[in-house]
């Protein structure tokens, strides 16, 4: 007598009514992400991200494609894939443009305090996420990253987001949507329909949004205190006297 056997990533079957979008790569359909939803539906909400965000463009949007002849004009962070790390910008960003294309893009990016930055397209990259704070307002995004901004009606705050986005339970999501286009991943439009966890209770959706402040705080305590060791180190060097290791020759001495 045969028993049915259990269905798993490795193998299962699909009716077609179940295919969306007439999309047939089977990792879309992952049978243990289904499993993997119903547990975390015992202890958490699960919201829809697209019903999270403002509609349309204003909640999600990719950034600008700018030349490569623009790269290092001027200071403004020209913020790619590789910059967001540990939920920030980092500060150490590789590219900058100058003000003119800064203000060429500003309205339609339209970046604020507050906005989730959310990689779109690469590979292991996919679905990194960082938080833009009140001093990070002013760069240029690639067009390799979503701007999403969380509708106020949603009773979900941007951290809380930010949180949500980076479990184990979203990052499985995000692979099994993200699809390959020539070179590179791409996850496109699906990233809207991802299942987000948040705490049931408002208590715990507060003590998430306290806690996750409390990293971004500690985070811009170290990074100040980084930079004044760097300047102070930048001073030392420029006010060392000259050695073997280090000196001016004249022209004329040449």
């Amino acid at each position: 007598m045969s028993t049915k056997q259990s269905e798993t990533h490795l193998a299962f079957r699909l009716p077609r009514k179940n295919v969306s979008g007439r999309i047939l790569i089977p990792k879309l359909y992952d049978p243990d992400l289904k499993a993997a939803e119903k547990l975390a539906r015992k202890h958490f909400e699960l919201h829809r991200l697209g019903d999270l965000l403002l509609p349309g463009s204003e909640g999600s949007r990719l950034g600008s494609w700018i030349r490569r002849e623009h790269y290092g004009t001027g200071e403004i962070p020209y913020v790619r894939t590789s910059d967001l790390v540990n939920w920030r910008i980092r500060p150490d960003y590789k590219k900058a443009v100058s003000e003119g294309i800064y203000n060429s893009v500003k309205v339609v990016q339209d970046v604020r305090e507050g906005d989730i930055l959310f990689v779109a397209h690469g590979t292991y990259l996919v679905g990194n996420v960082a938080v833009v704070t009140t001093a990070e307002t002013k760069l240029v995004l690639q067009d390799h990253v979503f701007r999403l901004r969380v509708d106020p009606r949603s009773g979900v705050s941007p951290l809380v987001l930010l949180a949500s986005l980076s479990t184990a339970f979203v990052r499985r999501q995000v692979r099994a949507r993200q699809f390959s286009a020539d070179i590179i991943d791409k996850i496109g439009e699906r990233h809207l329909d991802i299942m987000v966890p948040i705490p049931a209770q408002e208590s715990g959706r507060v003590a998430l949004a306290s806690a996750v402040s409390k990293v971004i705080t500690e985070q811009d305590a170290a990074r100040n205190e980084i930079a004044s060791i760097a300047s102070l180190q930048s001073r030392m060097t420029k006010e060392r006297a000259e050695s073997n290791l280090g000196f001016q020759v004249k022209r004329s001495a040449l």
